[in-house]
């Protein structure tokens, strides 16, 4: 077997007929090379583990681009749909000829797994759906590939700033929330985020990889851990207001205040009993007539409470519109007013 000869300049490769001939290996400058590499962004401990620890990479045919893991909605991801047809292997021609013609100032990381990573918003938008036209030098013919890129963050995230004198503590996507007026705990494991405390007095809510309706969640669970915090400093409490034009409503509660009964809606004998979720009381008002209040630390079972209250006072057969006896919420508010 005859030997290869040796070649500095390049890989060998063979033909159909045999015959060996070195091709040429393009390489990068170390100076530019060194000075891409500086620009990218990179995480403070590499070898931290578990969500600390993610990093969204790109690989190009010269580096690699880390996107650390505390970016904030800066690194985005746009998939690609190619129909280049056959050869398959025209796709980074393609690539190369789009990113001159549509974003020649942006620098991109192709994986040539149809997706483009940038530090940015592209000058495109969100979407794009275009033809390219370029030369195919090994055919040598034009060819003519469609493209279409959909944007898609790669994180984005939202924190809640803890006040003074609260506990917060996060475990498995369980909030727990330690106050004044009590505890209050709530499970996001339906959830696929990461939430996680960055300091005693920041808490931080993060989605990798989401779409539009898993990113809207980020914001949800913070408006909800907001009014945990909120239900453990002040309360919350509603007021509800009894209507009627002819048979007077009455309430009377019971069990320690967590179950009411409504007798002589509409004249019926028929006694009405609604008991409250866990944690929430309700009273008579001592300064106004036909009144109810409801007290309780979280959003979620006060409203449900009074919401029950409500539904069990639905006039049945008749016109809603005429007969509007019932008992409806008057007013929002919370246990602990602040000073004005």
């Amino acid at each position: 077997m005859s030997s290869t000869p040796s070649n500095t300049t390049g890989l060998v490769k063979s033909t159909k007929s045999g015959q060996k001939y070195p091709t040429e290996k393009k390489t990068v400058p170390e100076h530019e090379k060194s000075l891409l590499m500086s620009s990218i962004p990179r995480r403070k401990n590499p070898m931290q583990a578990g969500t600390q620890g993610r990093r969204i990479s790109g690989l190009t045919n010269m580096i690699k681009k880390v996107f650390e893991s505390n970016i904030n909605i800066k690194a985005m991801q746009y998939d690609i749909k190619f129909d280049p047809g056959k050869p398959k292997y025209i796709k980074k021609p393609a690539f190369a000829t789009l990113c001159e013609a549509h974003f020649p100032k942006c620098w991109l990381a192709f994986d040539s797994h149809a997706n483009i990573y940038s530090a940015g918003n592209l000058p495109f938008g969100k979407s794009l759906s275009t033809e390219v036209a370029f030369f195919d030098e090994e055919c040598q013919k034009y060819r003519t590939v469609e493209g279409l890129y959909r944007m898609k963050q790669i994180v984005t995230n939202q924190t809640v700033k803890i006040p003074e004198g609260l506990t917060v503590s996060v475990k498995s996507r369980l909030v727990t929330v330690k106050g004044p007026r009590g505890i209050l705990k709530r499970s996001f494991k339906h959830l696929a985020l990461d939430i996680r405390m960055i300091t005693p007095r920041l808490l931080k809510v993060e989605k990798w990889f989401g779409t539009k309706k898993e990113l809207a969640a980020v914001r949800t669970v913070c408006s909800h851990i907001q009014n945990m915090l909120k239900g453990v400093t002040k309360g919350y409490l509603y007021k509800m207001r009894a209507v009627y034009a002819h048979f007077p409503i009455n309430c009377v509660t019971t069990e320690n205040n967590s179950v009411i009964e409504i007798r002589n809606f509409l004249g019926e004998k028929y006694i009405r009993r609604v008991k409250m979720a866990p944690g929430v009381t309700v009273c008579n008002s001592l300064k106004q007539k036909d009144e109810l209040i409801l007290e309780g630390n979280s959003l979620e079972d006060v409203s449900r409470s009074a919401a029950l209250i409500q539904q069990s006072t639905s006039v049945k057969n008749k016109d809603i519109r005429k007969f509007l006896d019932g008992l409806y919420v008057s007013e929002k508010t919370t246990v602990v007013q602040d000073d004005e």
